[in-house]
Formats: C-alpha cells, sequence, structure tokens
C-alpha cells in the first residue's frame, strides 16, 4: 500500500456494514486461497485513480458474462497438417 493511503471509513462503519462478512461472502467464490485472502484484505477507497483501475477487470469478466459480442475465444487453427509435415519418420505422438 502507499504512503498517500488513509482509511477511508472508520472501523466503527466496517462494523456497522458487516464488511468483513461481506468479504467473506466474496471470497468464499475465491479459485484459490491466495485469491480469498487478497479479497479478504480489501479496504475501502476514495482515490480515483485506484478505483478505476481496480474496477476496469471488474467491468471486463462482467462483460464477457453478460454475452456482449466484444469478448470471445479466439479461433484455434487446425494444426494436424503443419504437424503432419513436421513428423519425423519413425516417431511416436
Amino acid at each position: 500500500m502507499s504512503d498517500d493511503w488513509y482509511p477511508a471509513v472508520s472501523a466503527h462503519a466496517l462494523a456497522v456494514l458487516e464488511y468483513a462478512g461481506a468479504l467473506d461472502l466474496v471470497a468464499r467464490n475465491a479459485t484459490s486461497d491466495l485469491g480469498a485472502e487478497a479479497v479478504r484484505d480489501l479496504m475501502p477507497d476514495v482515490d480515483d485513480d485506484r478505483i478505476s483501475t481496480g474496477l476496469r477487470p471488474v467491468a471486463e469478466m462482467m462483460s464477457m458474462i453478460s454475452g456482449d459480442e466484444g469478448w470471445g475465444l479466439p479461433v484455434i487453427p487446425d494444426l494436424r497438417e503443419p504437424l503432419r509435415r513436421l513428423r519425423v519418420e519413425g516417431s511416436v505422438w
């Protein structure tokens, strides 16, 4: 955390909002222990740049989940012919 960070919300407000419990709910969906730990370490922020940077991947994931046409799996080329040409006689693949 940078030196200019400061608590944006008091500990009392976080307790009233049950912030730790909300983070636990999100952390349960993490695909790794490290991810869950990162979620539980999150704190509110008031810096516009950090907030925008943090929300960018969230917006990208929301776009993918909602089915927007902006993202899709790339076409996977058929490599059978190039691999056939590269095959060394007597090798097994």
